[in-house]
């Protein structure tokens, strides 16, 4: 998906340029607050969940906007979450550092956003679910995508091989593939690995939920506002937002302050380790 443009993030990201450029600023706060009261559905990636994520984030500068639509707090949303009035500049520029880190400009080409999303997504997301989850269960997982040739040749496409201007990605691929495993195979839905987090959040793991956000937890990491927390949750519970993947975030971010800074990890018991002279043993 990063080297051919198979993301919906990019028609979105190329679709946000174009109307930030023909629109007002005043008239895309306006839509960006509409957009975050959108009643929306739930279900996987419907539509009325990526209008809701397209219009909330068209007040920010395109290259910023990409970052959000996969679940990232807005600025203004993780800003109000935090005290300190030095974190809160620093969680309200957040997104702006990392677009600079990848060089992005104000409104970014196909390609701009495919390297970014290679150095950052694929490195520091999704390579690294694959190898910990293949691991931890005794498999050697190759993705075939990624030999550095073809890496290269995909990057290099003209945009109009990646996404259309209709909004369909990965045009080149499923063009490919029919030649050997047929439309039927080529021109199915394409499905996504993520969860029903929003939904998961309310029943299954609800007791999580109340445990790692509870006002308690979140008042042990320095900085953040458990009242502000605890509203952003009840919102959610309610069914009132979508908060799912931002609380999830937040309670990645709890549980690896309480197992990793409140606790401190025992050194193991056992025999103190022996200094070996490196330089006796070559000689």
């Amino acid at each position: 998906d990063e080297l051919f443009g198979g993301y919906l993030t990019y028609p979105a990201t190329l679709g946000h340029a174009a109307a930030s450029s023909r629109l007002p600023m005043p008239i895309r706060r306006a839509l960006a607050h509409a957009g975050r009261r959108l009643p929306t559905s739930e279900s996987k990636v419907s539509s009325t969940y990526k209008a809701r994520r397209f219009l909330r984030a068209l007040h920010l500068a395109p290259s910023i906007a990409h970052f959000t639509w996969n679940g990232t707090w807005l600025p203004e949303e993780a800003r109000r979450l935090v005290i300190s009035p030095v974190l809160a500049g620093e969680v309200s520029n957040a997104l702006t550092r990392l677009a600079a880190t990848h060089g992005l400009p104000a409104r970014p080409s196909l390609r701009e956003l495919q390297h970014a999303d290679v150095r950052e997504y694929l490195a520091n997301d999704i390579l690294v679910k694959s190898d910990r989850m293949s691991m931890a269960h005794g498999l050697e997982v190759r993705a075939p995508f990624l030999d550095p040739d073809l890496a290269e040749f995909a990057l290099r496409l003209p945009a109009w091989l990646k996404v259309s201007a209709s909004g369909r990605t990965k045009r080149v691929l499923p063009q490919l593939a029919g030649q050997t495993y047929g439309a039927d195979v080529t021109g199915a839905r394409k499905q996504g690995f993520s969860i029903p987090v929003h939904t998961w959040l309310r029943g299954p793991a609800r007791s999580l939920v109340a445990d790692l956000l509870a006002p308690e937890s979140t008042a042990d990491v320095p900085g953040l506002d458990p009242r502000a927390i605890d509203g952003v949750v009840a919102e959610h519970l309610s069914g009132r937002s979508s908060y799912g993947f931002e609380l999830w975030g937040l309670m990645v971010l709890v549980a690896w302050h309480r197992r990793y800074v409140r606790h401190t990890v025992a050194a193991p018991h056992g025999p103190l380790p022996r200094v070996i002279d490196v330089s006796a043993c070559a000689a």
